[in-house]
C-alpha cells in the first residue's frame, strides 16, 4: 500500500510541474524555475508591473496635457524655495484613473528636475481611509495638511479638473503644513480633445466609424478610432483595438497615443515583433523617455528574449536610478534566466526604494523558494500580503512554500485564500488537490482536479491529475 502511495505522489508531482518544467528528472533549482503571469498558472507567477501609459498629441487648442504638466511643475519649482519638501497628494477630476495618471506624471517630473525634494506617496493609498480622503475626491485644506503632517512633507500639493466646454482648466493648490496658507496656485488650460482626457474620463458610447479611413478623413476621426480602440481594448478585444489604434494612425502618422496602446494590443495578441516594432518607434520619438524602455522591455520579456529585456530596464535604470518598477521588472527577467541572486539583488533595490511595492516582495520570495530558502519565500510572501490582502498570487505562492515543506495543512489554508479571492483559478484548484493527494485525502483531491477541469477543459495538468488518480485506483 504503501509503495501505491509513493508511486501516485510521484506521478502527481510531475503533473502539477508539468506545466512548467520537462519533468521530475530536472534538477531542483530548474525544477522550480517559474513561469511569468503569460504561461501556467499552476506554479508561482512573477509579476510584471505594467499598465498603458496614454501619451497625447499636440494642441492645437490651449496645452496638451503632457505640456500642461510640465508647465505646472516648473511653475511650482519657480515658486517654492529649493529642496522644500512637497507631498503631491490629490487632485479632484471625474476619473480616479485620470486623477492617479496626473498626480503620477507630475511628481516624476518634479522628481527628475531634482529642485524640490519629492515625498514618496506610496504608502498613502493603504492608509487613506484612516486619513478619511480619496485621491480623486474633494479634499478640504485641513485635511491636507493633516496628510503633509502625517507624510512629513512641508508643502501639500492639491487639484482640480474644471470642464470649460473649450477646454480644461487644471489648477493646483500648493499649501505649507506648518502655517496652513495657500503659497502659489498655478493653473493651465488643456485642450477638449486631448487623448489622454480623452480616454481616462467619462465619455459617452462611440458611435459606429466606418472600417476604412476616407481618402480626405477628417483630422478629428483619428480621435474617434483612438477612442474606439481604447474601448475595445478595455474589453479585451485586442484585436479589434489593434485594427482602430491602426486606423487612427493612418490618419495621424505617429501619434504616440495610438502607437502606445497599439503596442499593448499586439503584445496581449501574443504579436510581439509588432508590440516591439511599435514600442521601439516610440522610443524613436522621445529616446529619453525611461517608461518607454520599461515599455519595450516588457514586450522583450513577454517574447522570452530575456537579454534584450534586461537592457532596457537598465538604460531606465541608467537615466532615472531610483526606479522601482524597472529594478523590480530587471530582477524577473534575471529570475526568468535562472540568475537568481541578481535577480534578488534587484528586487532589494526595488524594495529599498518603495517598501510598499507588493510585487517586489511576492517576486523576492519566487526567488529565494527556487533557492530553497523556503522560511525567507514564505516572509516575503507574508509581508505581500500584509501589503495587499487581496493578493491571490502571494497567497497561492506561499501555498508552494509550505508544501515545499511539507505542511500540507498550512498549504491548504492558503490556496483556500487564493481560491476565495479569484474562484475562476483553476491552478490554484489543481494545486490544493495535490496538496490533499498528499496528506491522502484522495476523494478532495479528485473534487479540485475535476473542478479545475470544469473551470479549464483544455487543461492538461488537471487531466492527467485525475489520470494519475484512476491509474492507481483512486
Amino acid at each position: 500500500m504503501q509503495q501505491k502511495n509513493d508511486a501516485l505522489r510521484t506521478a502527481l508531482f510531475c503533473a502539477v510541474m508539468a506545466a512548467a518544467v520537462a519533468g521530475c528528472a530536472s534538477s531542483p533549482e530548474r525544477a522550480a524555475s517559474y513561469t511569468d503571469r503569460n504561461s501556467s498558472k499552476s506554479t508561482p507567477r512573477y509579476a510584471d508591473v505594467k499598465s498603458p501609459e496614454p501619451v497625447e498629441a499636440d494642441a492645437e487648442e490651449g496645452l496638451s496635457l503632457e505640456k500642461g504638466i510640465a508647465q505646472i511643475a516648473r511653475a511650482l519649482e519657480a515658486e517654492l524655495p529649493e529642496k522644500t519638501s512637497i507631498a503631491v497628494v490629490n487632485f479632484e477630476s471625474p476619473s480616479a484613473r485620470f486623477s492617479d495618471y496626473l498626480l503620477e506624471e507630475l511628481q516624476a517630473i518634479l522628481v527628475n528636475n531634482k529642485r524640490l525634494v519629492v515625498v514618496d506617496r506610496s504608502n498613502l493609498e493603504q492608509r487613506r481611509d484612516e486619513l478619511n480622503f480619496q485621491m480623486s475626491g474633494e479634499v478640504s485644506d485641513e485635511s491636507a495638511i493633516s496628510i503633509g503632517h502625517w507624510l512629513g512633507a512641508q508643502v501639500i500639493v492639491t487639484g482640480g479638473l474644471t470642464d470649460l466646454g473649450t477646454g480644461y482648466r487644471c489648477r493646483f493648490n500648493a499649501i505649507d503644513v506648518k502655517e496652513a496658507v495657500r503659497l502659489v496656485s498655478p493653473g493651465v488650460i488643456i485642450r477638449k480633445n486631448d487623448k489622454t482626457i480623452a480616454y481616462m474620463l467619462p465619455k459617452e458610447t462611440l458611435a459606429a466609424l466606418p472600417e476604412r479611413v476616407p481618402a480626405k478623413p477628417d483630422p478629428a476621426l483619428a480621435t474617434q478610432y483612438f477612442n474606439a480602440g481604447v474601448a475595445h481594448y478595455e474589453a479585451g478585444r485586442y484585436a479589434q483595438a489593434a485594427a482602430d489604434f491602426t486606423r487612427a494612425l493612418e490618419i495621424e502618422a505617429d501619434d504616440e497615443a495610438s502607437l502606445r496602446y497599439r503596442a499593448y494590443a499586439y503584445n496581449y495578441l501574443k504579436d510581439y515583433d509588432k508590440a516591439l516594432a511599435d514600442a521601439s518607434r516610440l522610443l524613436q520619438l522621445k529616446p529619453d523617455n525611461v517608461e518607454r524602455y520599461r515599455t519595450r522591455g516588457l514586450a522583450y520579456a513577454d517574447k522570452g528574449d530575456y537579454d534584450r529585456a534586461i537592457a532596457d530596464y537598465t538604460e531606465a535604470l541608467r537615466l532615472k536610478p531610483d526606479y522601482a518598477l524597472a529594478y523590480n521588472n530587471r530582477g524577473n527577467a534575471y529570475a526568468m534566466k535562472g540568475d537568481y541572486d541578481r535577480a534578488i539583488a534587484d528586487y532589494n533595490q526595488a524594495i529599498r526604494l518603495n517598501p510598499a511595492l507588493a510585487q517586489a516582495y511576492n517576486n523576492r520570495g519566487i526567488a529565494y523558494k527556487n533557492k530553497r530558502d523556503y522560511d525567507r519565500a514564505i516572509a516575503d510572501y507574508t509581508k505581500a500580503i500584509s501589503l495587499k490582502p487581496d493578493y491571490a498570487a502571494a497567497y497561492n505562492n506561499r501555498g508552494h512554500a509550505y508544501a515545499d515543506k511539507r505542511d500540507y495543512d498550512r498549504a491548504i489554508a492558503d490556496y483556500n485564500q487564493a481560491i476565495r479571492l479569484d474562484p475562476s483559478d483553476a491552478y490554484a484548484y489543481i494545486s490544493r488537490g495535490y496538496a490533499y493527494a498528499m496528506k491522502e485525502n484522495y476523494a478532495r483531491a479528485r473534487a479540485d482536479f475535476e473542478k479545475a477541469l470544469q473551470l479549464d477543459p483544455s487543461n492538461t495538468t488537471a487531466r492527467n491529475n485525475l489520470e494519475a488518480l484512476r491509474d492507481m485506483g483512486y
